[in-house]
């Protein structure tokens, strides 16, 4: 029983320290503090940015968009990474053959190229060649067409997407 006293006892002094503290200020005559604060709901968080302005596009040279192309979707594709690995492994033998001919018109070239897709739900919106020197307009032209002529997963909201093609390597000369 006693163990229950002490225990009453504990909490009553507890609460008279609490209104002390709490009333003190009003008797000195200032004001109590405001507990308002502690007792307003958080900000709400602030909205999403658009996905666009969270994955900023990368830098690089454009893909001219052919008048014929349309980057379709393909809407019973969902956009996943083996979706985009097969689309890029589709367009492989074309994209090999288009730095194969722009390193025979720049023979430093290392035949390497970084494709930069951006997809929206509607499809391709644009590409971009990365990581290369500027392409000639005759290799634009060549990237651009399998890239914007292809079917595309289909991406729930815009994202951007990068993959790595490197041009076959030369077959050694026959030596006589």
């Amino acid at each position: 029983m006693q163990a229950k006293h002490i225990l009453f006892f504990a909490v009553v002094a507890v609460l008279s320290v609490l209104v002390a503290v709490w009333t003190a200020p009003m008797l000195l005559g200032e004001d109590p503090p405001d507990p308002a604060p502690a007792l307003q709901a958080p900000e709400p968080p602030a909205p999403p940015a658009a996905a666009l302005e969270a994955q900023p596009a990368p830098a690089g040279t454009e893909l001219p968009r052919p008048a014929d192309a349309t980057g379709a979707v393909d809407a019973t594709l969902p956009l996943s990474g083996d979706a985009f690995r097969q689309s890029m492994v589709q367009l492989r033998p074309a994209i090999e053959g288009c730095l194969v001919g722009w390193r025979a018109e720049m023979p430093d070239f290392s035949g390497r190229i970084l494709l930069s897709v951006q997809l929206a739900p509607d499809g391709l919106v644009s590409a971009r060649v990365e990581q290369s020197p500027t392409p000639s307009p005759a290799a634009l032209d060549c990237l651009a067409a399998p890239v914007w002529s292809a079917t595309w997963p289909l991406a729930p909201s815009p994202v951007n997407l990068s993959y790595p093609f490197a041009a076959p390597e030369a077959a050694p000369e026959a030596g006589g």
